[in-house]
């Protein structure tokens, strides 16, 4: 089993993800993008379908100390496999969404491993695997690193969360293990005794930060868990860069921001702010935690914290955006051909809008400046994606994912258009691609007139190829530069042909440097 502390700070954020995927709609978009869609899909976590099996293990056990064991394990088998038709919830809707059913099974012998240790933990008189300490336990043998040594008996904490979160940030900054693992609760004390090895080895010039002011006011708190919320925090990191926070603004040298109510990234639309990763409900904070009567600060806690206030503060759409589920969204209204619209925005920087094709056409996107909007083509019921900026669609209805272009644009005049002179690279629905000698491109010139197409070799500094464009198996135009070749109606085929070449007097044969961009004449 898992150690207590490490379980529910798991679940506490594992719960948090599964509610906001829950009533984000992610399950219902990533059906309805899907190819197939199963009933047995859903938003509940269930490991139907998912066997593990262990067998023959043997483990020899060493106590470091009184509450510390390090479990090896030289032999056994750990069996896994996984049959995607037989998963159910929020593990199938994923599975319909990906489109693979294909069975996997896959068998590890520990012997063939190496030195597999487990690291336990003893919690109220019961022993429990701590996956903390083992993965460190992992990283500081893998650093050929030697264990250090658990005091007897634990520093005690402090009388307030606030005195906590401040010991904790002073003692931070001097990189001494020790100092550290002291205001840390129990458990993540005894693995910053066992593993202070791995912090000396840093590069404690790259990682200096010295600490002018720490403050910080007890926050939210329960019998068991407070919170220590950043008043002032001040001082210099790396080569003298200052830095400081409060509890909902950072600055430094060169840059000023501030937490915002959702941690979805404003500026740049389809993240998360860094800066939400430290901070609970908008605020710079720390987990602390009560035991024995005294307050100690727990990094564990204060990770899961972050978590759930990442999750629960993002908007439906900001969820669907991060899923990149977003042509899975209702449209909301339809756009025109060849006319210029005005969309809006949701809070997650994109909008839905279904378009119709009267004939087989290039269809790339019109718009202008800063004032348009970048463009995924789907099918209408957005099972498959056509390409972005420029597709080949055939008659019928599809839709169109308009998204911000620049930081804070609410709004867009979007224009999808017929190109003046049609075509595009069908092979990946853009309208630029690259050639070479083994990968010949499959291009399709749509319209009456055709198209131009004009390729431009590029080497390496030290190698001018000498080379070839083979259109339909015919050579044409050989030499150095940029090649224009006229492409009739239909699909062709264009292929680069890197010659021998001599430079500087040495021979080089068919270079694997050389390689061509092209695109179409509009």
């Amino acid at each position: 089993m898992v150690s207590p502390r490490e379980r529910d700070a798991l679940a506490r954020a594992q719960k948090a993800v599964q509610d906001k995927i829950s009533t984000s709609g992610i399950v219902d978009a990533a059906k309805r993008s899907s190819n197939e869609s199963s009933a047995d899909a859903g938003t509940g976590l269930d490991f139907d379908g998912v066997d593990i099996s262990i067998t023959g293990v043997s483990t020899q056990v060493t106590k470091v100390s009184d509450d510390v064991a390090l479990v090896k394990v030289p032999q056994g088998q750990i069996d896994v496999k996984i049959d995607p038709k037989a998963t159910k919830g929020l593990i199938r809707a994923f599975v319909d969404h990906s489109g693979n059913y294909n069975p996997t099974e896959s068998k590890t012998d520990l012997s063939k491993i190496g030195n597999l240790t487990l690291v336990a933990v003893r919690n109220d008189g019961r022993w429990f695997i701590s996956g903390t300490m083992t993965l460190l336990d992992a990283i500081n043998s893998n650093l050929g690193l030697p264990r250090g040594t658990i005091p007897t008996t634990l520093p005690e904490g402090a009388n307030s969360p606030h005195e906590a979160a401040t010991n904790a940030v002073n003692s931070a900054q001097s990189l001494n293990p020790a100092q550290l693992a002291a205001n840390l609760v129990d458990d993540e004390a005894r693995a910053g005794y066992l593993y202070s090895h791995i912090l000396d080895k840093a590069d404690k010039t790259y990682f200096h930060a010295a600490v002018t002011a720490a403050e910080f006011t007890d926050g939210q708190q329960d019998a068991s868990r407070g919170q220590a919320v950043v008043s002032r925090l001040e001082g210099t990191i790396w080569n003298g860069a200052r830095f400081s926070l409060n509890d909902r603004c950072a600055s430094g040298t060169n840059y000023n921001q501030c937490l915002q109510p959702s941690a979805f990234l404003q500026q740049y639309y389809g993240a998360l702010d860094p800066l939400s990763y430290f901070a609970k409900d908008g605020k710079f904070a720390l987990t602390t935690v009560n035991e024995h009567g005294k307050w100690k600060v727990s990094l564990l806690d204060s990770i899961a914290d972050h978590v759930v206030s990442i999750a629960s503060g993002l908007s439906n759409d900001q969820a669907l955006r991060l899923a990149n589920l977003m042509q899975g969204q209702n449209a909301q209204g339809s756009v025109q051909l060849d006319q210029a619209t005005d969309v809006k925005f949701n809070d997650a920087g994109f909008a839905v809008r279904t378009f119709k094709v009267d004939r087989r056409s290039v269809i790339s996107n019109a718009s202008e400046g800063g004032t348009g909007a970048s463009t995924r083509f789907y099918a209408k019921d957005g099972k498959t994606e056509y390409g972005q900026g420029t597709a080949v669609l055939d008659a019928g209805e599809y839709v169109a994912v308009f998204t911000a272009l620049k930081p804070g644009q609410v709004t867009a005049t979007v224009k999808l258009a017929h190109p003046v002179n049609e075509g595009v690279f069908t092979s990946c629905g853009c309208s630029q691609g690259s050639l070479s000698a083994d990968s010949p491109v499959g291009v399709e010139a749509v319209g009456p007139g055709g198209a131009d197409l004009t390729i431009t070799q590029s080497a390496s500094f030290d190698s001018r190829a000498y080379y070839s464009v083979l259109v339909d198996g015919h050579r044409n135009n050989l030499g150095y530069g940029s090649t224009k070749i006229h492409l009739d109606p239909g699909a062709h085929q264009v292929k680069l042909d890197v010659q021998e070449t001599t430079l500087y007097g040495y021979s080089s044969s068919r270079s694997s440097y050389a390689y061509a961009s092209a695109s179409f004449d509009r």
